[in-house]
C-alpha cells in the first residue's frame, strides 16, 4: 500500500473536522471486519483439516480381498487422498470460501491502514489551521497593544 495520503488544500475546516470524527470509526470497523475474517479463516481451515483427516483415515484403513492395504505405499495413498478431496464437494466449497475470506481480510487491513494514515493527515491539517488562527490572534493583539501605546 502507498504511504501517500492526499487531501486537497482547499478542503474546509468543517469537512476536516467531520473526517476527524469519522475516520477512527471507519478504521475500527475495517479492523473489526479483518478480525472477523481471520476467525472465519481459522474455522474453515479447521473444517478442511477434519475432512482431510477423515479421507486419510479411510484411505489408510482400506484393505483389499487378500487382507492387505488397498494402497500399497505412501505415494499411492497420498494420490488417492488428493483424488478423493478433489471429488469432495464440501471440501471444494470450503476451499473456495477460504479464498474469499483471505481477500476480504486483506482488503479490510488495507482500508484500516489507509483510514489511520488519513486521520493522521487530517489531524495535522487541523492542528496547522488551529495554530495559524492562534498566531493570527496573537499578532492582532500585539498590533492593538502597539497602536494603544502610540495613542
Amino acid at each position: 500500500m502507498s504511504e501517500l495520503v492526499i487531501v486537497d488544500k482547499k478542503t474546509s475546516i468543517e469537512v476536516l473536522k467531520s473526517w476527524a470524527f469519522d475516520l477512527p470509526k471507519l478504521s475500527y470497523d475495517a479492523s473489526f471486519e479483518s478480525i472477523e475474517m481471520q476467525t472465519e479463516i481459522k474455522a474453515t481451515e479447521k473444517r478442511l483439516k477434519e475432512i482431510e483427516n477423515d479421507v486419510l483415515l479411510k484411505v489408510n484403513s482400506e484393505i483389499n480381498g487378500h487382507g492387505r492395504p488397498t494402497f500399497s505405499n505412501q505415494s499411492l495413498r497420498d494420490a488417492e487422498v488428493q483424488r478423493r478431496l478433489k471429488a469432495n464437494h464440501e471440501y471444494q466449497n470450503f476451499g473456495d470460501k477460504i479464498g474469499g475470506f483471505y481477500s476480504r481480510r486483506d482488503k479490510s487491513k488495507i482500508q484500516a491502514e489507509y483510514y489511520d494514515k488519513m486521520f493522521s493527515v487530517v489531524k495535522n491539517l487541523l492542528y496547522d489551521a488551529s495554530e495559524k488562527e492562534r498566531l493570527k490572534i496573537v499578532r492582532e493583539n500585539r498590533q492593538m497593544e502597539v497602536s494603544q501605546r502610540n495613542e
